[in-house]
């Protein structure tokens, strides 16, 4: 009986833990239905290529050249009313880890709910008066009265102005140590955050560069229903990532790499989500499946979040891990976008010692990545 306790428990350990993360997460898109935010990005973007005119900079990155990217991201809301999208995320980030940040565009962007000035007025009063009243009915006086009286007033009055209230509508600055850039929009005044923004990043990168990969990712944060009616909270509304290549214009076997690299990307995708409504279905139609794969003593699930790891990634052994579990179309797809993925960050560009000895491995991307970070700690962004 320890035995089959020692094998059965992890299984049911794992069958609770993900009851709880199910749990948890419906619990989420409740709270958020009404308010869901969509994005979308280009499938490639080219770039031109020119060599720095400054002699400082020359100095400090010699042997590279300078590119221009620029990266529009739409933004488009499904359900709800647009005035509750409070702020927008996004961080753009070169996967090679050979680029430098060298500029970005939009800047910081202050605004106030006024217009001009707030002029400041105030008065102050002061009254003095003084007063005298006589009255006789004595029987040898005739009857009478007087009053005498006197005061004066005086109004003292200043006035001036004083700036109005501002806050930050853009802010943006570098993230990864100066490798990638992170942008936040905040709803201003009465305008929608919905629409298409327009990101410019300026980057320094080794000479002959002419491919690499851009993670784009994007969330959305607005008002929604809490738990108490009537009560509403801040929340993540949207989220997604994008694998976009990037290519030198005049660099045709790039363009094509990149081409091929976006339709394996997309190809993989699908199939991977459509394998995955397939295994929900089983499921649902099959619940004895789902028990007997729990007593099985050998672990029969796929890796969890595998799409994700590999198509955001490249995780190789996430992917070798999984093929065993996948049909013979999606292992197929797997394989060719990883092979279009190396093609594109590992044929095209010419490192120096130094860069190639700190250059990252197949994983590009970090688990965590800063935007990721700020979501999951409870939330805790301030619209």
């Amino acid at each position: 009986m320890v035995g089959i306790h020692n094998v059965i428990g992890p299984h049911l350990r794992r069958l609770y833990g993900s009851l709880v993360f199910i749990l948890v997460i419906g619990t989420q898109i409740t709270s958020a239905k009404e308010l869901k935010v969509r994005f979308d990005a280009p499938s490639i973007i080219p770039f031109d290529t020119g060599t720095t005119n400054s002699t400082l900079e020359e100095a400090v990155v010699s042997q590279r050249d300078q590119i221009e990217l620029e990266v529009e991201i739409s933004t488009w809301l499904l359900s709800g009313k647009p005035e509750r999208i409070q702020e927008l995320l996004f961080e753009v980030f070169d996967l090679s880890g050979s680029s430098r940040v060298i500029d970005f565009l939009p800047r910081d962007e202050i605004s106030s709910d006024f217009i001009g000035g707030i002029k400041v007025e105030k008065s102050q009063e002061k009254n003095r008066s003084i007063g005298l009243s006589a009255s006789s009915n004595l029987p040898w006086m005739p009857g009478g009265n007087g009053q005498l009286a006197s005061g004066n007033k005086n109004v003292d009055r200043t006035s001036y102005e004083k700036k109005s209230p501002q806050r930050h509508i853009i802010v943006s600055g570098t993230s990864r140590q100066g490798r990638g850039v992170v942008y936040r929009f905040r709803r201003a005044n009465e305008h929608s955050l919905e629409g298409t923004r327009r990101l410019t990043l300026r980057l320094s990168v080794p000479q002959g560069w002419s491919t690499s990969l851009l993670r784009v990712q994007c969330v959305a944060r607005g008002l929604t229903q809490g738990a108490v009616p009537g009560l509403r909270q801040t929340s993540t509304i949207g989220q997604q990532t994008f694998i976009i290549p990037i290519f030198d214009r005049g660099d045709s076997r790039g363009q094509r790499d990149s081409e091929r690299f976006f339709i394996q990307y997309q190809h993989l995708k699908r199939l991977a989500e459509a394998h995955a409504r397939e295994l929900r279905r089983e499921e649902n139609q099959y619940p004895l499946k789902q028990i007997a794969a729990i007593l099985s003593l050998e672990d029969s699930n796929l890796p969890e979040a595998w799409p994700t790891q590999v198509l955001e990634s490249g995780d190789v052994a996430t992917f070798t891990a999984a093929k065993r579990f996948l049909p013979d179309d999606l292992q197929q797809a797997g394989t060719h976008y990883l092979a279009a993925r190396r093609a594109i960050l590992s044929d095209h560009k010419t490192l120096t010692a130094k860069e190639e000895a700190t250059r990252p491995q197949d994983k590009h991307a970090s688990p965590i990545t800063p935007i990721e970070s700020e979501v999951s700690e409870k939330e805790s962004l301030s619209p």
